[in-house]
């Protein structure tokens, strides 16, 4: 068959068939919505990147060295696997999307995928930068039920006094011993243990976080074997007066009591 008889027979077609050509708009406008899918799967993948990058920020390598199983065996449980997950399915959806757009099919698989993850990952650091990690996590670890289960944090590893791990706000500190709320608003009484170290440094002028090491007494009473502070490391929960175990009483009798902190401790700790 030659050229001239396929396109009389295709024309032939389309009038005993009645069928029309579709309006270009419509081309347009497809195109338009895939690629505006593309930049909206590209866009939370860039929220999932720097919330992935704000978690692993803040492990606590200090911590590992004292929980029980070994540093590696902890770390597993404490990585991002959630926000990776969500970037996996997001990567499959914009591959997905770019190729049904107008040009897709001219570009290769492989490039695809590697601008996708060299996008995220360079916006979603820069992301992290201004804080928009902390803002996603935060935001779903107060509006998602679900999510404390699947990415538990730091305030999950120091918040097991049975298993010789607590944190806590410092309300009072004394010669042997000081006063804390913990995030689920319980006082305790921590006991300092002769041969106790201590790790960071101590700012008198904040109501500090402190990370403890030690064994729990019963009773709300925990005795401390190692004292870690570390501001660089907050855990969530602490951040908010109304969901962690922070009051404003508990600041007004910090401030009072200030001034019985022993002299130890208003220079660096060891």
């Amino acid at each position: 068959m030659t050229m001239k008889n396929l396109i009389e027979k295709t024309v032939s077609k389309l009038k005993s068939e009645h069928i029309k050509p579709l309006p270009r708009w419509r081309f347009v406008a497809v195109n338009f919505l895939y690629w505006f899918l593309v930049v909206l799967a590209a866009v939370f993948s860039i929220l999932a990147v720097a919330a992935g990058i704000h978690l692993l920020f803040q492990i606590d390598w200090e911590a590992f060295r004292y929980a029980p199983g070994g540093g590696w065996r902890n770390l597993f449980f404490y990585l991002p696997y959630l926000w990776l997950m969500i970037l996996v399915g997001l990567g499959f959806l914009v591959f997905h999307f770019v190729r049904k757009t107008q040009q897709g099919y001219r570009h290769r698989n492989l490039v695809i995928i590697l601008s996708f993850l060299a996008l995220v990952t360079a916006v979603g650091s820069a992301a992290n930068f201004v804080k928009m990690g902390k803002i996603v996590d935060d935001f779903a670890y107060h509006q998602l039920p679900f999510y404390r289960d699947f990415m538990p944090g730091m305030e999950h590893m120091w918040q097991r006094p049975e298993e010789g791990f607590l944190a806590g706000r410092i309300v009072s500190m004394g010669q042997s011993k000081m006063s804390i709320i913990d995030l689920k608003n319980s006082a305790w009484e921590v006991v300092f243990s002769q041969d106790m170290q201590t790790r960071g440094v101590l700012d008198l002028n904040k109501n500090e976080i402190v990370r403890i090491i030690g064994k729990d007494q019963g009773e709300n009473v925990f005795e401390a074997t190692v004292l870690i502070f570390a501001p660089e490391h907050p855990m969530r929960g602490f951040e908010d007066d109304e969901r962690g175990g922070y009051r404003e009483k508990d600041e007004r009798n910090f401030k009072n009591r200030k001034e019985d902190f022993s002299e130890s401790f208003e220079m660096e700790l060891r």
